[in-house]
């Protein structure tokens, strides 16, 4: 009956392709993680997105953009704040079912220099089935000036989900 965990995450992207290499997007984003400090996290983005390389086993983009947060604290107090998101992903396909990815996500403040968040994961991928795939993630997540409260910059999170692609 201990709860140790609850973290919530959920978004909507919008994305337009320019040409080959360039498309831009906009993204509204929704967090909830108590232990982390804060009840709901409004992420809103908006942005350039980059193919550096792209094969059909293979292929590596960076991101960039601006990223508007309300965080409602579990004090009830509210914080905005303006960033800037610096992201990059990659994919290989080493067999026709299993594929391994990994992002790393960079967001400093514009006002505070020492209120910034690491977002790192490295996953595999297995395909059961055309539109089914199951993934195993390790998620590191760092914010240097955390929620009042909230006793440590770092959270880890290991999961396995089943994935379904239309």
């Amino acid at each position: 009956d201990v709860e140790s965990a609850r973290y919530i995450l959920g978004s909507l992207r919008y994305e337009r392709e320019l040409n080959e290499r360039f498309s831009l997007f906009i993204e509204e984003g929704l967090e909830s993680d108590k232990f982390a400090g804060y009840y709901l996290r409004h992420n809103n983005d908006i942005g350039g997105k980059y193919n550096i390389y792209k094969v059909e086993s293979f292929y590596w983009f960076v991101e960039a953009g601006y990223r508007y947060v309300n965080e409602k604290l579990n004090n009830d107090s509210h914080i905005y704040k303006n960033s800037l998101r610096a992201y990059t992903e990659t994919e290989k396909k080493w067999t026709e079912t299993v594929s391994t990815k990994y992002f790393l996500e960079y967001l400093p403040n514009f006002k505070e220099s020492k209120d910034y968040q690491i977002n790192t994961e490295l996953s595999v991928s297995a395909a059961l089935s055309t539109m089914f795939s199951i993934k195993t993630a390790y998620l590191l997540r760092y914010d240097h000036l955390p929620a009042p409260g909230t006793s440590t910059k770092t959270d880890t999170l290991l999961t396995t989900a089943l994935v379904a692609k239309f």
